[in-house]
């Protein structure tokens, strides 16, 4: 009744439901079904409120005193409604008193304590969930609850801080309707094709919304892919519907069949296997190439199928080989899908449509994440790896015993470099190792040498900008990562396209303008995405991916704290600034919103020495490997 009469109510009982639930648990109320019913039910008054002064409620805009009194007076009314109804006398109460003060609902005798705890709880839930969907900062919006402790109980605050001030059970993905669910939250105002609203930012996906996005997306009438957010709850109770979809069109799949679909509804990935009836996969790709250049082409291939892979080289942008276990796919295909937001921009997809082939990841690099993937993994086995590559094992240890790295004592063995560097560390250096090793682009566009000792400095003083703000070594570690790889674009841009780059570096040291500038007037894209795409199709973390997309574009990136980007961007022209004989074009200026935002703004001195020691210590012969 709710969800017809008042969406914008019944999509925030939903978001509270989630939010009550959580502080229930932690503060183990009994009777938890009740309190998570008076979420669902906090807004049932609301049926008597006019939409628009909802939307302006939620929207922060000021409401009249007559708008303040009819939004104020929805508990009562929803209580009325309520307390007749056997069994929920106790959430009627829970609903009525949901406006009430802290201290208030203390001090009164005749107000159960259950009750006054329960009302609290929702009251915090309510007061959060509008703040958080006017894009007010969390961390402002806990300063609001802290300042009053007459208003609010600071035991729930204190949970509240601690379960959702940083929320890492939840995803954000793109999706298109036909895959959305019921319980996900809409991130975005959904369209109609004219631009028309269909539903607000914060809505959760119901079953009516559902059944009607669908009847809209059938008329093409829905703009797609929609940001929505996903617990993983959400994500376990899909995957069987996404494994039987794909296990279904590969029993009854074909070619033909997947290009007529294809000409129906967009989509951004197709997966074939190479042996199929009639058209083979290798015709298929071509196909879906020539007419959909934006959709990432994935390749299932086995030992047998060398000769026809042949075939497919400048068709197929990843292969996976058989057997690919079910939960694999699902997972490239799902990191695929996180990318498409990240990624969205026509020209990104343009510029990769016309690579041949993107670089695969490099089997040592994959051997070594599968032993560290496991609970406990072993250092001893991780050096052995290291050990079996010869060339690897030389240039690791190469790298380990120049000055750049500090240590004492000379290290003899790649699992001696594990122990003192630690595991992520080592990874890294194997996977910087590979990449820059294996590159070939022309020496007059590029200098191998000079781009590998960047990247490393880079990475080197992005982590210790990450460890002297305080973060954890696991969060210097994936700076450290990212600073690595954040030029990998660069590399594919140049070995690719090696015209077009000379003419990015020409018109950035002729104009003065910055190497970022002049690619994306050449490329309608930046190394930073084009790095980031490649680096999500190898599986690597979000927090790797966000640093190399936005190293040049921290104003884009959604946060107001330090992350591994903010140090990358930091790392990144710092270089630049203590080796300015190495910049092609204009250097790229720091970001002072972000830092302000991140309180690093008086920093920057102390960042700038860092840079400077670290780079003292980088020999001359620290060539690329």
């Amino acid at each position: 009744m709710l969800s017809l009469a008042n969406p914008v109510a019944f999509s925030s009982g939903l978001r509270l439901k989630r939010l009550v639930s959580d502080l229930a648990a932690e503060l183990k109320l009994p009777g938890p079904w009740q309190y998570e019913v008076a979420a669902l039910l906090a807004g049932i008054g609301c049926i008597t409120v006019p939409g628009e002064i909802l939307n302006k409620y939620y929207a922060g805009q000021p409401l009249t005193e007559a708008e303040m009194e009819m939004y104020r007076n929805h508990p009562l009314v929803g209580a009325g409604l309520l307390e007749k109804i056997p069994r929920l006398e106790t959430v009627a109460a829970i609903i009525a008193h949901q406006f009430s003060d802290y201290r208030q609902l203390h001090d009164n005798p005749d107000i159960d304590e259950d009750i006054s705890r329960a009302a609290q709880v929702l009251r915090i839930a309510v007061e959060y969930d509008a703040m958080v969907h006017r894009d007010v900062k969390k961390k402002d919006i806990l300063a609001h609850f802290t300042a009053d402790g007459e208003a609010y109980d600071q035991i729930i605050v204190g949970i509240l801080s601690r379960l959702h001030t940083v929320d890492n059970r939840e995803r954000i993905l793109s999706l298109y309707v036909c895959d959305m669910s019921v319980g996900m939250l809409v991130e975005q105002d959904i369209l109609g094709a004219k631009g028309a609203l269909i539903a607000r930012k914060g809505q959760v996906v119901s079953w009516s919304l559902l059944q009607g996005l669908s009847n809209f997306a059938r008329q093409g009438g829905v703009r797609q892919p929609i940001l929505v957010r996903v617990r993983p709850v959400t994500a376990r109770a899909e995957e069987p519907a996404m494994a039987g979809k794909v296990g279904e069109e590969k029993k009854r799949g074909s070619g033909p069949d997947a290009l007529a679909r294809m000409a129906e509804e967009r989509f951004e990935v197709v997966v074939s296997d190479m042996r199929m009836p009639g058209m083979d996969g290798a015709e298929l790709f071509e196909t879906v190439r020539r007419l959909h250049p934006h959709t990432i082409r994935i390749m299932l291939t086995g030992h047998a199928e060398e000769e026809s892979i042949l075939r497919t080289v400048g068709v197929v942008h990843q292969f996976l080989a058989k057997p690919c276990e079910p939960e694999r796919l699902k997972g490239i295909l799902l990191r695929v899908t996180a990318l498409q937001d990240l990624l969205a921009d026509g020209g990104v997809k343009d510029l990769l449509s016309r690579i041949d082939k993107l670089p695969a990841l490099p089997a040592i690099f994959a051997r070594l994440e599968r032993e560290m993937a496991r609970t406990d993994p072993d250092i001893n086995a991780v050096g052995k790896i290291i050990e079996q590559d010869i060339a690897m094992s030389a240039k690791v240890l190469q790298l380990v015993n120049s000055a750049f790295f500090g240590l004492y004592s000379k290290v003899e063995s790649p699992g001696r470099a594990v122990r003192l560097l630690g595991l992520d560390t080592v990874k890294a250096l194997v996977l910087g190792c590979e990449i820059f090793s294996k590159a070939e682009v022309p020496e007059d566009i590029l200098d191998i040498g000079r781009l590998w000792r960047h990247s490393l400095s880079v990475g080197m003083v992005a982590r210790a900008i990450a460890l002297q703000s305080g973060e954890s070594r696991e969060e210097a570690g994936v700076a450290f990562l990212a600073g690595l790889l954040h030029d990998i674009g660069r590399l594919i841009l140049v070995a690719h396209f090696p015209q077009q780059y000379r003419q990015v570096v020409a018109e950035a040291g002729q104009k003065g303008c910055s190497l970022s500038t002049a690619e994306m007037a050449h490329f309608s894209a930046r190394h930073g995405e084009v790095g980031a795409y490649l680096l999500g199709l190898w599986g690597f973390a979000t927090p790797v991916l966000e640093a190399v997309a936005f190293h040049h574009l921290p104003e884009l990136y959604p946060s107001d704290r330090f992350s591994p980007t903010l140090a990358v961007h930091l790392a990144d022209i710092l270089y630049y600034r203590c080796r300015p004989e190495e910049l092609v074009g204009r250097g790229e200026q720091f970001n002072e919103g972000a830092l302000a935002a991140a309180g690093l703004g008086d920093r920057l001195a102390a960042f700038a020495e860092i840079c400077s020691e670290i780079l003292d210590r980088q020999e001359g012969d620290l060539a690329a490997p």
